[in-house]
């Protein structure tokens, strides 16, 4: 069951026209989303599932059925987004996914499980921002893991193309399996040979 929706302001205070769904955690402190200086692309903080509109930016939500944040493998995820604060005109594009990226020493992976690219003319009246669901299985592998030297990290991606080439990301984070982290064991002192003499 997919939460009750809430109103969300975004920081100039005005209110988006409609509600938006639950948000399972809440924007922490310093937390909110924002736009790099010479950038389009949102810098959006990876344990929220909202991407708070500036004044001249979208409205950006993410909601998990349940406000799930750990999945078994074979389990179906269904999510719900929805865009807000911005003229349907303006969207060119949307894209949700599911996916798992690899952090950590070495060159960054990503394998997409779940891709969905809608256009205006994929919907009802040409607009793209009323609330959408989709659902999934999810695979066997890869699991989450949090390592020494390497990250998996399985997500929700939701991409909104606008006009002028602009675009906003938002990122929503699951777990995906029950891997323990990795202990990292204090370094070992190496016993020097003795001295002779």
């Amino acid at each position: 069951m997919i939460s009750k929706p809430n109103r969300v302001a975004p920081k100039n205070g005005r209110h988006p026209a409609a509600p938006l769904p639950a948000i399972p955690l809440p924007v922490t402190a310093g937390g909110s989303a924002s736009l790099s200086a010479n950038s389009s692309q949102a810098v959006v903080p990876r344990t929220t599932g909202l991407r708070v509109a500036d004044e001249d930016e979208p409205l950006l939500s993410i909601c998990l059925a349940d406000s799930r944040r750990h999945y078994a493998t074979g389990d179906e995820l269904v999510c719900e987004y929805q865009i807000d604060a911005v003229d349907a005109a303006d969207i060119q594009a949307v894209e949700a996914s599911v996916l798992w990226i690899t952090e950590g020493k070495g060159e960054e992976d990503m394998g997409v499980h779940f891709f969905e690219r809608r256009l205006p003319s994929d919907a009802e009246d040409g607009d793209l921002r009323p609330m959408r669901r989709f659902r999934t299985r999810l695979p066997n592998s890869p699991l989450s893991y949090v390592g020494a030297i390497l990250n998996i990290r399985w997500c929700v991606r939701l991409r909104l193309f606008l006009r002028k080439g602009r675009e906003t990301v938002l990122e929503y984070p699951f777990t995906l399996g029950c891997v323990p982290a990795a202990a990292l064991e204090p370094p070992q002192s190496i016993p020097l040979p003795a001295r002779s003499g």
